[in-house]
């Protein structure tokens, strides 16, 4: 099964290849099968999806990793943030905790350090400021934009407004040990992650564990697909950061409602599926013995239902019709992963969660 999936996955990735005669892969992809040029989210893409089914050592080697590497990095902007050939069209918060992730699992071997390289996120600077740090965690980025709109639309939309506070801490928590050589003293990483994870403590709905602060959710308090996309990034920082989650037991019943009867939460594996079942995992991770054995037989039947329903999408439709873009395969993959504390993960014993490394995917 798993030489079957691999197979199918190496397709799926030939087709978004610029390149592909190279002996070593360098991040010639692309995000569309169309596109003539590799860009952003091509080039991180795929280093997620060879880190996850650990080929990423055996496809490359030092020299193409450094090429790659050096890629990513011409995509930073004069801030710092990675907008450059961002073809996917993320806002820069996103993009920039994205390629620093990317960056970060190019690193094989001990004295590959692509992090170093990283021109100062000046970008982020600004955050360190009270007044700042506030006004983004009030209002999660929220502002009159007609193109995009939804990318901007604060809490009233969190699974896209998380992209811009998340990717912030992501940014800052990955970087944090490089802050010392980009500016004076005075920055203190810790410190604005524990406010962080506070600020965002004291505005959670304690029913859900989710963040509902729409001006819809005065009438719908109902877990919705959106809240846990949104949620799933202030938890990337919660679980990195080493902070309790605020309602574990509740977020775990709020995930568990939303979940199809395919297994899935949409009508095919994406991102929504690791998000699920990080939260679950990692809420599971946080409660009590008597809890854990209340929950551990409905959350394993959860999983089991979810990592099965990848796999039946995954084996059974060829890779060309998997998806049209490349980047949600990752988090697909990402979801499988995240199973293994909880069902049987042998027939992947080799592939690699990204969050062992990352605060971002």
């Amino acid at each position: 099964m798993e030489d079957k999936l691999l197979s199918n996955i190496m397709d799926f990735i030939r087709d978004f290849s610029i390149d592909k005669d190279e002996n070593y892969l360098s991040g010639n992809f692309s995000l569309l099968r169309s596109q003539p040029s590799r860009d952003l989210y091509g080039m991180i893409d795929v280093i997620y999806i060879l880190s996850i089914i650990d080929e990423l050592q055996n496809l490359t080697n030092k020299e193409s990793r450094s090429i790659w590497a050096n890629r990513i990095l011409q995509c930073q902007d004069q801030e710092g943030w990675f907008t450059k050939n961002n073809y996917r069209g993320h806002v820069k918060e996103h993009a920039t905790a994205y390629a620093v992730g990317g960056l970060k699992l190019l690193e094989i071997t001990d004295n590959e350090n692509y992090l170093e390289s990283i021109a100062p996120i000046n970008g982020i600077r600004t955050y360190f400021n009270h007044n700042n740090f506030i006004h983004l965690m009030k209002y999660q980025g929220m502002k009159l934009s007609l193109k995009n709109f939804k990318k901007y639309l604060g809490w009233n939309y969190i699974w896209n407004a998380s992209h811009i506070s998340g990717g912030i801490a992501a940014i800052i928590g990955q970087t944090q040990e490089l802050m010392g050589n980009w500016w004076d003293s005075g920055i203190n990483a810790q410190e604005w992650l524990d406010n962080y994870c506070e600020f965002l403590t004291n505005y959670i709905n304690n029913d859900t564990g989710l963040w509902q602060r729409a001006a819809w959710n005065v009438l719908i308090r109902k877990p919705t697909t959106i809240d846990l996309g949104g949620a799933a990034h202030f938890y990337w920082i919660y679980e990195k950061h080493k902070c309790s989650y605020p309602n574990p037991e509740n977020l775990i019943d709020s995930i568990l409602y939303l979940q199809k009867e395919s297994g899935l939460y949409k009508d095919h594996p994406l991102c929504i599926d690791f998000d699920a079942n990080f939260c679950l995992l990692r809420s599971f991770n946080q409660l009590n013995d008597e809890l854990k054995k209340q929950y551990k037989g409905e959350l394993r039947k959860s999983i089991n239902n979810n990592v099965s329903a990848i796999e039946n999408y995954l084996f059974n439709i060829p890779p060309s019709r998997w998806y049209d873009n490349i980047h949600s395969l990752p988090g697909a993959l990402a979801a499988i992963v995240e199973s293994y504390e909880i069902i049987d993960s042998s027939k992947y014993k080799k592939w690699n969660n990204p969050f062992d490394k990352v605060w971002w995917l």
